[in-house]
């Protein structure tokens, strides 16, 4: 509800900082001039960026354990196959 108002105002204003800015003031009122004032345009965005890279951490780790699954199935599951493999030039084991 909160996010979907700050794009909202987003739409019109244009400026992420300011939408969000903005829907505060809406909840907390006329005291929420003093918000800006003690919260920098850079910490906002800094922390916005962290919480992204954490989520987009958490997929990629939730991918790579999908992945390594797979590649432990495929390893077990092929142990016992032939195959030549060369290491410079000469036939070696895989």
């Amino acid at each position: 509800m909160i996010v979907k108002r700050i794009d909202e105002i987003e739409a019109v204003v244009k400026h992420d900082v300011i939408a969000f800015l903005t829907s505060v003031a809406e909840k907390v009122g006329p005291e929420s001039r003093y918000v800006h004032k003690g919260l920098p345009h850079p910490n906002i965005v800094d922390t916005a960026q962290s919480l992204l890279m954490k989520e987009a951490a958490g997929i990629i780790i939730k991918d790579l354990r999908n992945l390594i699954a797979v590649l432990k199935e495929q390893a077990f599951k092929y142990k016992e196959t032939v195959c030549i493999g060369r290491s410079h030039g000469v036939h070696a084991e895989p």
